[in-house]
């Protein structure tokens, strides 16, 4: 079950786990948790084997999100469902982009990523389109986006 962290715990969360070396393979799962832009920007420094983000309020800021995920190196599966309510279909197409620009990296280590009830709907074509010149991804869940 999900527990919903106020920011101020989530903050406190990762700052911990940034600071304990002895942690590696984690499964964190911060989905319905609010977290800020700043707070990503440390998970490059700590081993995350799965991170579940879905559904964390970060539909203005998936960009230093997308970027954050592509500076960690240890990160395999990722889920960013919910998080796509984005007004601006150019900027919702430069975050897709971004995604697929981190999946076709040569050291990429994510091997699965959902955008599951996001609601991409012509969107999702980006992701798709990307499928034949990806080299990292083994699974994509696309489900409820209403293509």
């Amino acid at each position: 079950a999900c527990t919903k962290l106020p920011p101020e715990a989530v903050r406190a969360l990762l700052q911990g786990l940034a600071y304990n070396s002895q942690i590696s393979d984690l499964h964190l799962d911060l989905s319905s948790c609010e977290v800020s832009s700043a707070d990503f920007l440390i998970l490059r420094f700590f081993s995350i084997r799965n991170c579940e983000l879905s559904d964390i309020g970060f539909d203005a800021d998936m960009v230093t999100l997308v970027l954050a995920i592509g500076r960690s190196k240890s990160i395999r599966h990722v889920s960013l469902g919910k998080n796509f309510n984005i007004k601006s279909k150019d900027n919702l197409a430069d975050v897709l982009h971004r995604i697929v620009q981190l999946t076709q990296e040569d050291d990429c280590p994510l091997q699965s990523l959902s955008v599951a009830e996001s609601r991409l709907k012509l969107g999702t074509n980006i992701l798709l389109n990307a499928l034949g010149s990806n080299t990292c991804l083994s699974t994509l869940d696309i489900s409820g986006n209403t293509i």
